[in-house]
């Protein structure tokens, strides 16, 4: 097997904690020689949905992804959706539970 270590995923809490966001990229230019973005105040129209990458560093270091600058420093570049969808799965799983145990107990107090 190609996996190992492997642990079930518990507390997904820190998922209420994230905040879903739209927004619009900006516009920006690449210098042809360096490579760098230079961002504009122009956004582009096409709505986005997702997180920001650092409210997600605050919250869940574990799914953002990085890149080092020319210094060797960990730069922030973004959040790493696939990471996301197991603890989404977890949540769900637990809220089915909830909601079951919820549906029983209130079929218990309807026939009393």
């Amino acid at each position: 097997a190609a996996k190992k270590n492997i642990v079930s995923q518990t507390d997904v809490s820190w998922l209420y904690d994230l905040n879903p966001v739209t927004f619009n990229y900006r516009k920006h230019t690449v210098d042809k020689v360096t490579g760098v973005n230079t961002y504009l105040e122009e956004t582009l129209d096409e709505t986005s949905y997702g997180l920001i990458a650092e409210e997600v560093e605050t919250v869940k270091k574990d799914f953002c992804f990085y890149h080092k600058d020319e210094d060797g420093n960990d730069k922030l570049e973004g959040v790493s959706y696939k990471h996301l969808i197991t603890p989404l799965l977890k949540a769900l799983q637990n809220q089915k539970k909830e909601i079951d145990a919820l549906k029983a107990e209130v079929a218990t107090l309807k026939s009393s």
